[in-house]
C-alpha cells in the first residue's frame, strides 16, 4: 500500500457521495507584446502564483499540526486529540464539491506498507449541515467513501463522541481487498473522519481500541 494511494483513497471519504477534483484554470492575457513575451510573462506569473499558494498551504498546515503530550497527539486548532502510534504526516488539500471548495486536512501515519491510520476533517457551509437527523449526513459520507470499493458492510453502530453524533463502520472494500474501520463524526459544520485501513484483514482489536477509542473532540 503506497502513501499516495492512501491520500487519494482518504480524499474520497470527505465527498458526501459526490466528489470532484479541480485542476489549474487557464488564464488569459490582454496585454500588448509579442507571443514570446506574453508566454514568458505568463510563465513567471504562474510560477509566482504557485509559490504563493505553496507558502499559504504550508502556513495552514503548520497551524493545524499538533504535538504529543505523552502518547496523545494534540492539535488545538484541529480540535481533536488521539493516540497516534507515531508522528503523522499532516497535509491540506482543496477538494471541490457541490457545496463549494473544502479545505481537507489529513493526518496520516503508516504502520507498514499494508496498514495505515488517518484522521481528516473539513468544514462545510452551515446551511449544508442544518439537518434534523445528523446520522443521515454521516451515512451519506460513508456511502460516498465506499462508493467505488464494492463494499461489504459487516458491522455499524451509531455512537456519540463527547456528545456529538458519530458513526462507526466495519467494512471490506472488495475492489482492493481493504479491511477498514471507519468512523465519522459531525461537530457543528465540521466533518471528522477517522480511519484504520489494512490489507487482507482488519487491524488488531487492541489497535482499534487504542486509536479509535482514544479520539476526543476538543473544539466548541
Amino acid at each position: 500500500m503506497k502513501k499516495n494511494y492512501l491520500k487519494v483513497f482518504f480524499l474520497l471519504f470527505i465527498a458526501f457521495g459526490v466528489s470532484t477534483w479541480t485542476g489549474c484554470g487557464n488564464s488569459s492575457t490582454n496585454g500588448v507584446g509579442s507571443d514570446s513575451e506574453v508566454a514568458d510573462n505568463d510563465d513567471r506569473e504562474d510560477a509566482e502564483d504557485e509559490v504563493d499558494e505553496e507558502d499559504i498551504i504550508a502556513e495552514k498546515v503548520a497551524d493545524m499540526t499538533g504535538d504529543f503530550e505523552g502518547d496523545v497527539y494534540i492539535t488545538e486548532k484541529g480540535g481533536f486529540n488521539i493516540q497516534f502510534p507515531g508522528t503523522p504526516e499532516v497535509t491540506m488539500d482543496m477538494v471541490a464539491t457541490e457545496v463549494g471548495d473544502i479545505e481537507l486536512y489529513s493526518y496520516l501515519y503508516e504502520i507498514s506498507r499494508a496498514e495505515a491510520y488517518m484522521v481528516a476533517f473539513g468544514d462545510y457551509p452551515d446551511e449544508f449541515v442544518d439537518e434534523d437527523d445528523p446520522y443521515t449526513l454521516l451515512m451519506s459520507a460513508r456511502d460516498g467513501a465506499f462508493e467505488d470499493m464494492d463494499p461489504i458492510y459487516e458491522r455499524e453502530n451509531q455512537i456519540q463522541i463527547n456528545g456529538y453524533p458519530a458513526l462507526r463502520t466495519y467494512a471490506i472494500g472488495q475492489t482492493d481487498n481493504m479491511y477498514i474501520v471507519y468512523e465519522t463524526a459531525l461537530v457543528n459544520n465540521r466533518l471528522f473522519q477517522i480511519m484504520m485501513a489494512k490489507e487482507a484483514e482488519y487491524p488488531a482489536a487492541e489497535m482499534v481500541s487504542s486509536f479509535l477509542d482514544s479520539f476526543e473532540i476538543t473544539m466548541d
